[in-house]
């Protein structure tokens, strides 16, 4: 903490905090009120001196670095307001000094994970759209948040017409529709990884399709339920031609 003149060309007083924090001695202050810019990372000097040369000193908020003498880095956050006179006229500037440091590596580490994850999604969602399997997202009430390109091909339903909807009571054969809604979809909210489904499913043209569904479950950090990731097969011509092998075998 420091009270100095408005313009800053005198200092009253400062506190024993800011030698520990600038690594500087506060007699250097007194004889030099504007000593503080000294150690500011030259990234950073720039900002607070054009504060100061806008008249500006009792209005500085900023985020700067400070470089000590033993050239470690810390995270000051500078702050300074006006003091009036009983006259209401302004003669003096307080200002405060707060180290910073955690919680600013904190913010950068968290922007880091942030920037990480977002490259790491974009990743995800390029190989979901070149995925040669159906592949879908659902939110916890099982409506259509995600939807690629083979599932448009495979039921013929874009993801427009299927965002924010239960496939359900569109794309799931009437015959499936209680087995869906009744136990896969309550195992899935039980965080069952084993729910997965073979089931019949009807196209926007009115085919019915068997396909094979490989679900997981989703949660957030803390355990909650957040939706599911599908992916699904087309595996009709597959079951026929297994059914057919085993009509042939047992005529034979």
């Amino acid at each position: 903490i420091w009270i100095a003149s408005h313009d800053l060309s005198k200092l009253f007083y400062v506190n024993r905090a800011y030698e520990r924090i600038w690594g500087q001695s506060a007699d250097t202050l007194y004889r030099k009120p504007l000593a503080f810019l000294d150690p500011i990372h030259p990234d950073d000097k720039e900002k607070v001196r054009h504060v100061l040369s806008n008249s500006r000193a009792d209005n500085i908020d900023e985020h700067v670095r400070i470089v000590r003498p033993d050239g470690d880095v810390t995270w000051v956050w500078i702050r300074t307001f006006p003091i009036s006179s009983s006259g209401h006229q302004i003669n003096r500037t307080c200002g405060l000094a707060q180290d910073i440091t955690e919680w600013k590596r904190a913010q950068l580490e968290a922007k880091a994970l942030q920037e990480k994850e977002k490259e790491l999604l974009s990743r995800l969602e390029l190989q979901m759209e070149r995925m040669p399997l159906a592949c879908a997202l659902f939110d916890p009430e099982f409506k259509v948040v995600y939807w690629n390109p083979a599932a448009e091909r495979m039921f013929g339903y874009t993801f427009e017409e299927l965002k924010g909807k239960q496939p359900t009571d569109i794309m799931v054969h009437p015959e499936s529709r209680n087995y869906v809604r009744d136990e896969i979809f309550e195992r899935l909210k039980l965080g069952d990884m084993q729910a997965d489904a073979v089931n019949l499913n009807t196209t926007k043209d009115g085919r019915t399709l068997r396909c094979q569904w490989h679900n997981t479950p989703l949660h957030t950090p803390d355990g909650k339920f957040s939706g599911i990731l599908s992916i699904a097969q087309d595996i009709t011509e597959r079951t026929l031609a297994e059914e057919k092998l085993k009509a042939s075998e047992a005529t034979y």
